[in-house]
């Protein structure tokens, strides 16, 4: 303060008087804060702690000089040495006065006392007090990455001696691995709550820098016998080291070893870790195990060639050498190395430069397997073999009967929602049965879902999805002059698709799939529903149908009435009345004990939402009225909330029902009122193959050549549509009509009709 002052006083800007009045006031103000601070506690005596080391360059500890001790610390005092004590042991231990570790931040937590004793590249030891009575938590850091927690509460006699409370306040940490030898160490013990460091800490250690193995490490040698000493290399992978060593002639201390990867030196360590297996079998208590995370993994790209050596004699460890060979896989280790570098990346362009990289590689990467799925490389082999041997005619034919088909729909195929994914994936089917390697792509789903997939992948049929093509264009360009034939399905696939399918598949025959005329839908919606908006769109989508009936090689319908539209929309295009295939039930129906009327359909679907409200509020009223308790199940997918509201007392809304054989073993009546559509309707088909008659709009029989005994089913109105569900409440009726649709659907739908009808489009 009187330094301070003086300085104040000779500035020629502060005149004498002012200097001596700051001067005043700071004097002041300094006895005011310490007048704030708590007195301290007297020290109690000195108790022993361990002799003070330097540092040498090598990051060895040596002892201090005698003469800086006396400059820094009070005279000594005799105090009792700990009992069970090990070398290096403390001999002495500060007062608590000088060893008070650095404050807590905030007030609530008190000052930490206490001292780093011992410290060793496999074992801190120390103790803690924060004069509380409760152990205090320490946390031990390496470069600041976190080594782990110890309690500090161990009991040492020195420590209850000096009046730190029951002497509970001491600690040992057991390094796992130790420190290793090829990197620069500080090693920081701090209390967990506020990170007061621990005096003694932080403790720097030096890597010894050895980058290559001993000239002894890169040549054989022999295994340990016995007199040499124990040890094993038990696993070695791209990440991790692990195994035992031990030294016979002094079994109780730890011994280091090193790991060299094709005589280079990776690392040393500390063969210290307890392992159960070793204790039981006496040795040494266990503590021999070790368990090394390499810091930087072996390349998994690269043949290693791993071995283990004690460090001090260079004795290798049985099991070893360990021999990693290159990865022929994109496994966990590839994976890992990739991250690692894209994360240790800096800087935009150094970013982009990796990104373009990663870009070039991904898409030679589809291409490679694009290739592998049109047989391009092979294909080019043999042609040039069936030009140099004369053959090259027979090398065609055989090309042509390896042929390829490309299925493409809006979404992937699920039979369960609607007739139109039943009727691709019949055809899916047909094509297998015919030789074809069948290929599906959906333009609007980039991810099949899981049932999809699951479907997929137990027919063998291969997908276009991610993480090989995100689009139909993209797979289209990487298997170019791939395919023999493309499936288009439905009309908005083949206005979007067809101009590329001609484009990067020239060779191909393509077929347009309508599944049904939506104009015609569009036209009947309009008329029925009174919606004239819906005309200038209809006649639109008319167009398309035509155009794509004309620019495809075969358009496939599976309704006579609307293949004669087809004809007048397209002269001269090729038509074909192909339906799909239908699974019957094994045995021929009963329907004696039936009761119930069942309407199933895709309610995304405008038709089927119309029909569950025209049979709910027009037709079922006339039944109820002589059969007041015959129930009705509105069963389908994307079932929308108007169409669970009918539900009641005496109507069910199921919404979507995966399995569907249940509910029709159950039901004595299914229906199809749909008052506009088109198509031939897969409800109506799948009805007679449950075995269950089905009484429907003449809109919903159409494209079917209905046998004599079925034709009754077939109702104009509500009040006849009424009337044929109250005949088939009749068992003898019923049952006999059941019987015909189940006949109907055997003969005209089965796999083996659809597969034949199909070898002229396909082949």
């Amino acid at each position: 303060m009187r330094k301070t002052a003086v300085k104040a006083a000779a500035s020629p800007r502060v005149g004498p008087a002012l200097a001596r009045l700051r001067a005043r006031q700071r004097a002041a103000s300094a006895r005011r804060t310490r007048a704030k601070q708590p007195e301290q506690k007297a020290a109690p005596e000195r108790i022993s702690q361990a002799k003070p080391r330097s540092r040498k360059p090598d990051g060895r500890t040596a002892p201090v000089s005698p003469a800086i001790i006396q400059k820094v610390r009070a005279p000594k005092t005799e105090s009792a040495k700990p009992s069970g004590a090990t070398s290096p042991q403390p001999t002495s231990v500060t007062p608590p006065q000088a060893i008070k570790a650095e404050q807590a931040s905030g007030p609530r937590f008190p000052p930490l006392r206490g001292h780093l004793d011992v410290r060793e590249r496999g074992r801190l030891a120390g103790w803690a007090s924060d004069g509380s009575g409760r152990p205090v938590r320490l946390r031990v850091l390496d470069n600041g990455i976190t080594l782990g927690t110890v309690l500090a509460q161990t009991f040492r006699a020195d420590l209850k001696k000096a009046g730190f409370g029951e002497g509970r306040c001491a600690f040992e940490f057991i390094i796992e691995g130790g420190l290793s030898d090829t990197e620069d160490h500080a090693i920081r013990v701090e209390r967990v709550e506020d990170h007061a460091a621990l005096v003694g800490s932080p403790w720097i250690v030096r890597a010894k820098r050895q980058p290559v193995a001993p000239a002894r490490a890169v040549a054989p040698l022999p295994l340990p016998s016995a007199e040499c000493g124990q040890g094993y290399l038990d696993y070695v992978d791209h990440r991790r080291v692990c195994g035992w060593a031990q030294d016979a002639a002094r079994p109780h201390l730890p011994v280091t070893i090193q790991i060299l990867d094709n005589g280079v030196l990776v690392t040393r360590v500390l063969a210290n870790r307890y392992r159960g297996d070793l204790d039981v079998a006496g040795s040494g208590g266990g503590r021999h195990g070790f368990d090394c995370l390499l810091p930087v993994p072996f390349t998994p790209t690269e043949r290693h060639v791993i071995r283990v050596l004690r460090d001090e004699d260079g004795v290798e460890l049985r099991g070893s050498p360990w021999v990693l060979d290159p990865v022929a896989e994109l496994g966990a280790d590839v994976q890992d190395a990739f991250a690692r570098i894209v994360q240790n990346l800096h800087g935009r362009k150094n970013s982009e430069q990796a990104l373009g990289f990663l870009m070039e590689q991904v898409t030679a990467l589809r291409q490679k397997i694009a290739d592998q799925a049109t047989g391009r490389p092979r294909k080019a082999q043999e042609r040039d073999q069936a030009v140099r041997s004369g053959t090259r005619a027979a090398g065609k034919a055989q090309a042509q009967a390896a042929g390829r088909i490309l299925f493409v729909d809006d979404y992937f195929p699920d039979p369960t929602r609607d007739a139109g994914s039943q009727a691709i994936f019949s055809h899916m089917q047909a094509a297998q049965a015919l030789g074809l390697e069948v290929v599906f792509a959906a333009s609007r789903e980039q991810v099949a879902p899981p049932a999809a997939r699951a479907l997929l992948e137990q027919a063998k049929i291969s997908v276009w999805s991610l993480p090989f093509c995100a689009s139909v264009e993209e797979g289209l360009r990487l298997e170019q002059h791939g395919f023999a034939c493309v499936y288009l399905h439905r009309v908005g696939i083949v206005s979007r698709y067809m101009d590329l399918v001609r484009l990067y598949q020239p060779k191909a025959r393509v077929i347009y799939s309508v599944a049904d005329l939506h104009f015609l839908r569009l036209e009947r919606q309009a008329r029925e529903m009174e919606q004239p908006e819906l005309l200038p769109r209809a006649a639109r989508v008319r167009l398309l149908e035509g155009l794509g009936a004309l620019q495809a090689n075969v358009t496939l319908t599976h309704s006579p009435v609307e293949a004669a539209l087809l004809h007048q929309l397209a002269p001269g295009a090729r038509v074909c009345i192909v339906p799909w295939c239908v699974q019957t039930v094994r045995k021929k129906p009963r329907l004696a004990g039936r009761r119930g009327v069942v309407f199933v359909g895709h309610y995304a679907h405008v038709p089927n939402v119309d029909a569950a409200f025209w049979l709910v509020r027009e037709v079922m009223p006339l039944v109820w009225a002589h059969v007041p308790d015959m129930p009705c199940v509105l069963v389908g997918s994307s079932m929308p909330p108007s169409v669970q509201a009918l539900a009641g007392p005496q109507v069910q809304a199921l919404g979507h029902v995966q399995d569907l054989t249940p509910l029709y073993a159950r039901m004595r009546v299914a229906v199809a009122p749909l008052r506009f559509g088109a198509g031939v309707k897969g409800k109506v088909l799948d009805s007679f193959a449950a075995g269950l008659p089905c009484v429907m709009t003449p809109v919903a029989a159409e494209g079917l050549a209905l046998p004599e005994i079925l034709q009754p089913l077939v109702a104009r109105d509500a009040a006849a549509f009424a009337r044929v569900i109250l005949a088939l409440q009749d068992d003898a009726r019923a049952t006999a009509v059941a019987q015909a649709g189940w006949q109907f659907v055997k003969e005209h739908f089965s796999r083996k009709t659809i597969t034949g009808s199909l070898k002229t489009v396909f082949l």
